[in-house]
């Protein structure tokens, strides 16, 4: 089974499928917490909460891209008037 960055694949995709439901309940509680009328530091709290899971998906998923970018080499050339 091929390794990546001290895990394995299947832990990987353990990790995104637990991302994934936690995603899933939260905006399930901010729905429930928006019908109910919860007070604001609740809807505060949830939100705060799924940014974080947005913020650790991006950083996730730009840093993958990253490990798999072609590398580019500019000239001046490249920053030449046209």
């Amino acid at each position: 089974m091929t390794a990546t960055c001290g895990s394995t694949l299947v832990e990987d995709a353990g990790a995104a499928a637990h991302e994934k439901a936690r995603a899933e309940s939260l905006v399930a509680d901010a729905r429930a917490a928006m019908k109910e009328e919860a007070p604001v530091e609740r809807l505060r709290t949830l939100t705060a909460e799924l940014q974080q899971l947005y913020d650790d998906k991006l950083r996730a998923v730009t840093i993958g891209d990253l490990k798999h970018a072609t590398p580019v080499t500019l000239s001046e050339h490249d920053f030449a008037s046209r």
